[in-house]
């Protein structure tokens, strides 16, 4: 097939173009799925077979030495033929990844000029159109399409032409004809509507309880979508998250834990810790004690059996990020390449922070922020989950609600579910107390067989969580039900676990009332 000289003209420049900006960032072909037949030269074909195989052995950022690696002796002779990495230097250095876009446009436009041709479209031609002001001029396809990109021509050609081409949607649109059919019946019955569990914390057979009534009402953390857990600061929002990422992994998802709140020896120190006291039942090896590396020997035999059980389990499924401050551009970039890389499928995030104290900006980061979370969360079809810092001017509040968060009308319009948690006050655990709440689980009564409300005591030497489910889409919330879920609390052991329901009363408790 012979094409007009304005297809060809350059192609070699275009492709080059390309190739240099996947060489300086080798995800964007995972992110965009460029295969190498959207090249046409021979050239450009060799180049992306460097690029395909660097890939293939989770390469990402090349060198002379490891492109040698990795090419046979055909290859590599072709390789030093065409210049070897001095070549691909001035191909990187030539472009531009903020080009990126424009680039991969220029050769998609290009590609499907050329399709037309082979369709037996004569882009030379002339054809009539009318300008802005309405007047009628002739201009060849080829004369109209150059100031256009690669969508543009789609749309004209759709539009002039027929509806056989369709225009690419990548804004995640879906039609539909309204009809309820069987499949979709079929695949309630299958749970497809439900998210991921994070009902207990598996380590194989054995299932360790976590949330199961939160995770009943919520219905599991959907995939493509951004649950926010929040409390005030030192209330345990880090060890939560961390059972979380637990809890997912033990589902055998694949889980991306970015924290700018503790570095990465302590998130370990809380998964040996909770294995320890949770599976093994060692709750005296606190992690003050595995801190102070005062262990006896037994005690140090018990550490390795539990580092060998979490490393058997969950290991193979958490991937550990520690960043220095709340840098959303390292959150953006590392999601990116562990969801194109490790195929993560759970992103979690601790913290964003924002104080009522320092003004408007603080705001405005903490909702780009959590609208980030989310984009990433529906682009790489992730399940989300986003610690959130409760402003210390509702310290001793005893109902929590969204309007505690910095920027809450905006967040909420992103997460999908808010659980809010806080402090048991000892107050609370008082039954003489105008704000007891009133402890109490639901058990079946054997002679009528229906559900009735018993009583539970709470041992007032322990230490507690209150959690609010503030935002669910299709369960109970604590405005809904008045119900919210009594948890212990282990920070020494990284620790917390579901006891039973409660119904806290509207109020205030200060610091000074709190004694335990």
């Amino acid at each position: 097939m012979e094409y007009p000289k304005e297809l060809t003209k350059n192609r070699l420049n275009k492709e080059g173009l390309l190739l240099g900006d996947l060489f300086n960032d080798m995800l964007l072909i995972k992110e965009y799925k460029i295969t190498e037949d959207i090249f046409m030269t021979d050239k450009g074909k060799f180049y992306f077979t460097i690029l395909s195989q660097l890939m293939k052995k989770e390469i990402f950022t090349p060198t002379n030495t490891d492109i040698q690696l990795v090419l046979n002796d055909t290859l590599l002779e072709t390789y030093n033929e065409y210049g070897g990495f001095e070549r691909i230097k001035k191909l990187m250095k030539a472009s531009s990844k903020d080009n990126f876009d424009a680039h991969f446009d220029a050769i998609m436009k290009n590609n499907l000029l050329l399709t037309f041709v082979d369709d037996g479209i004569d882009l030379t031609s002339t054809i009539e159109i009318k300008n802005k002001k309405g007047k009628s001029i002739e201009k060849t396809y080829l004369e109209i399409f150059e100031a256009m990109n690669c969508e543009q021509v789609l749309s004209f050609m759709q539009t002039r032409i027929s509806d056989s081409i369709q225009l690419p949607s990548n804004n995640g649109a879906i039609e539909d004809d309204g009809m309820i059919g069987d499949d979709f019946i079929n695949s309630l019955t299958e749970g497809t509507e439900l998210g991921v569990p994070i009902d207990s914390i598996r380590f194989g057979n054995e299932n360790v309880k976590f949330m199961p009534t939160i995770n009943k009402e919520i219905l599991g953390l959907r995939r493509g979508f951004v649950t926010g857990i929040g409390a005030l600061v030192n209330q345990g929002k880090s060890t939560l998250m961390t059972e979380i990422a637990m809890s997912l992994a033990g589902a055998g998802e694949k889980v991306l834990y970015i924290t700018n709140e503790m570095k990465i020896n302590d998130v370990k120190l809380n998964f040996i810790a909770y294995t320890l006291a949770n599976v093994l039942g060692q709750s005296n090896i606190t992690k003050k004690k595995l801190k102070s590396g005062a262990l006896t020997p037994d005690e140090l035999e018990k550490v390795k059996i539990a580092k060998d059980v979490y490393n058997e389990n969950l290991g193979n499924n958490i991937f550990l990020i520690s960043i220095n401050d709340s840098n959303l551009e390292q959150v953006k970039s590392f999601t990116r390449k562990y969801a194109l890389s490790k195929g993560i499928t759970c992103l979690l995030y601790d913290t964003f922070k924002a104080d009522y104290a320092t003004g408007d900006e603080d705001y405005k980061d903490l909702i780009i922020g959590s609208r980030l979370i989310d984009k990433l969360c529906r682009e790489f079809n992730l399940v989300g989950v986003i610690a959130l810092q409760i402003s210390q001017s509702f310290s001793g509040n005893l109902i929590l609600d969204i309007s505690m968060l910095a920027g809450s009308k905006q967040v909420n319009e992103v997460l999908d579910s808010l659980i809010l948690f806080r402090n048991l006050f000892y107050e609370e655990l008082d039954n003489d107390h105008k704000y007891f709440c009133e402890p109490y689980t639901w058990i079946k009564d054997e002679s009528t067989h229906e559900l009735v409300k018993k009583s539970v005591n709470i041992d007032k030497k322990g230490t507690y969580r209150i959690f609010f489910i503030v935002k669910t889409r299709d369960g109970n919330t604590f405005n809904d039900s008045n119900t919210a879920y009594l948890y212990s609390f282990q920070g020494k052991n990284a620790s917390v676990k579901e006891i039973c329901r409660c119904t806290p009363k509207r109020g205030t408790i200060t610091q000074n009332y709190y004694s335990k």
